[in-house]
């Protein structure tokens, strides 16, 4: 039989909007929910009618898991604006949706709002467990029948039902081929790790090594700095990479904090040193429009939290399971491109 998911495959279209064509919800552009509408008449798909009696007979809660959204300059905005959408479009079926916030640089923090969250007795949970070690050490005290997803990054092993999210390594591998393009001679190059416990953060790191290190070329350092990632600690550790090596022609960023180390490049008259970090926050974009950051590779985190929320609710209502890993594109914004995306 059919599923909604392999209707969105052949429309190349989000899961999400199958589903607002197939329920009269929300906007979809006339042709392509033409186009879906064509494939389901094809197909001869059917909605599980079981799993809709269910869903609006008893109410469903799904507990989400994040960081504060004001971190990382606004990024986990993104993410939870996608969780709250999924779950306006899914509250005729009783869906409700509750957040739960945590301080991505404290573990007391992250323990706190995830034993909060575990006593809402959610009947799904999607979360990003950015502080890796300690998510880890508490996924044993999710209920056996909880079913849980992961999104923007994920951990080594876990019982997680689906991943979504970037694949960190190739996504490193990717920042990596472009900074070689970028810097056809050799020369040094450094690598910040705003978190050393991060496991995604990490992935992106092996990879950017990896694809720098392949052609022999390049001198390469890492570095994390001591608190994560707030300003001063990115100034000491920069500082602390230029005074170790004035003769620096790449820098790599591995999340959102691009932006710091732009401003720092651009203080000390080093435009020159080419930049590449991650994500659409405002003051990434700035830099990027005028020649500081040379590249930035965005990830969809409002789309991560959006398809995250359906992916629940159907393995939920209907026991539909998913791939266990959906990787979201890996887009590279440059300043020609980024005004045909939305950011934060």
């Amino acid at each position: 039989m059919i599923t909604i998911k392999e209707i969105a495959r052949r429309a190349n279209v989000s899961i999400g909007t199958v589903d607002r064509v197939l329920h009269n919800r929300g906007r979809v552009a006339e042709g392509t929910a033409r186009f879906i509408k064509q494939i389901v008449n094809e197909t001869g798909y059917l909605p599980n009618l079981n799993a809709r009696s269910l869903s609006l007979k008893r109410q469903i809660l799904i507990a989400g898991l994040m960081p504060l959204p004001n971190q990382d300059d606004g990024y986990w905005k993104k993410p939870k604006t996608g969780i709250l959408n999924a779950g306006k479009e899914l509250a005729p079926y009783n869906v409700e949706i509750k957040l739960f916030h945590y301080n991505k640089y404290d573990e007391s923090s992250f323990r706190e709002r995830f034993e909060q969250m575990l006593l809402s007795k959610p009947d799904g949970i999607i979360m990003a467990p950015v502080i890796s070690d300690t998510a880890d050490s508490l996924l044993r005290e999710i209920p056996a029948d909880t079913p849980y997803l992961f999104f923007d990054g994920n951990l080594g092993k876990s019982n997680s039902i689906c991943y979504i999210g970037q694949n960190s390594f190739d996504s490193g591998v990717l920042a990596g081929e472009l900074m070689k393009m970028i810097i056809q001679i050799p020369g040094v190059i450094a690598a910040i790790q705003p978190l050393a416990n991060d496991y995604h953060i990490v992935q992106r790191i092996e990879g950017f090594c990896q694809s720098i290190t392949s052609s022999g070329k390049y001198q390469l350092s890492i570095h994390i700095p001591e608190k994560g990632g707030d300003a001063a600690s990115f100034r000491k550790i920069l500082r602390q990479v230029f005074a170790e090596n004035d003769q620096i022609n790449g820098l790599f960023v591995s999340n959102a904090a691009c932006h710091y180390a732009a401003d720092y490049l651009l203080e000390k008259k080093l435009t020159e040193v080419k930049l590449i970090g991650y994500d659409l926050v405002k003051k990434n974009v700035k830099y990027l429009q005028n020649g500081v950051i040379d590249f930035l590779i965005c990830q969809r985190p409002e789309k991560q939290g959006f398809d995250g929320v359906h992916i629940l609710h159907r393995y939920l209502t209907s026991g539909e399971i998913t791939d266990p890993q959906i990787f979201m594109p890996l887009d590279i914004i440059t300043k020609m491109n980024v005004n045909y995306y939305q950011y934060v």
